[in-house]
């Protein structure tokens, strides 16, 4: 059954299969002066066995169409992991058309996802997980028009990007040596690492000063 709103939620118009039983259409004229949103509802008169899919179309709107596009995913854009994603999944701004899903939708730097399942209309599950090359940044894309919504609508172009890293930074040289002794006085000590640190997470309990016996003298109170 179709039923027709206007904004404020009157009824306007409504058909209950008139077609043949199965379909429903209404053919509505808007009055001068009443243009705006309309809402149709598209309700179920029978249940069980008679449940299933439908496709709505509409004919005559002169209002925009609503993009179809990605909504969201289980990685966030720019976001940093500990370790690589076995699944990337996103979310459709509407159902997508089936026939139109492949794994090569998706790539991860310009390599097809290994496969991908449908979860439910408008989610989808690329497999990646053999898309890995060790640490570092991964761009995913879905190029425009790879994938239909129901309503024929080609998605918009997708690009996002998220960062590897399962590889502890380590010191890999500094100005201070073992058993190197130092005379009394300030003391600059430089330590690079194998790869940039996160400033932001810095602090000064992250080097301390100890003695011989491992017992800690101070910490040190500022970075350079």
């Amino acid at each position: 059954m179709l039923t027709l709103y206007t904004a404020d939620g009157s009824v306007v118009a409504t058909d209950d299969n008139s077609l043949d039983g199965h379909d429903a259409l209404i053919t509505y004229t808007v009055p001068t002066g009443e243009g705006g949103q309309y809402l149709v509802e598209v309700s179920g008169a029978r249940t069980g066995e008679d449940r299933g899919e439908y496709l709505l179309s509409v004919e005559g709107a002169s209002g925009p169409v609503a993009a179809f596009e990605v909504t969201g995913s289980n990685i966030a854009d720019g976001a940093g992991l500990l370790d690589y994603p076995d699944t990337y999944r996103i979310d459709l701004s509407a159902p997508v058309l089936q026939t139109s899903v492949d794994a090569a939708d998706l790539t991860i730097n310009g390599v097809a996802a290994d496969s991908v399942t449908v979860i439910d209309v408008d989610t989808l599950e690329f497999s990646i997980a053999s898309v890995v090359t060790g640490d570092g940044l991964y761009t995913v894309e879905i190029a425009a028009g790879a994938l239909t919504s129901i309503g024929n609508q080609p998605i918009e172009a997708v690009t996002a990007t998220f960062t590897a890293d399962a590889t502890a930074p380590t010191v890999i040289a500094s100005t201070l040596s073992e058993g190197d002794v130092q005379e009394e006085g300030d003391l600059l000590v430089e330590i690079m690492f194998s790869e940039t640190l996160a400033a932001e997470v810095l602090g000064s309990e992250d080097l301390v000063l100890v003695d011989s016996n491992g017992d800690i003298l101070r910490h040190r109170q500022l970075f350079l």
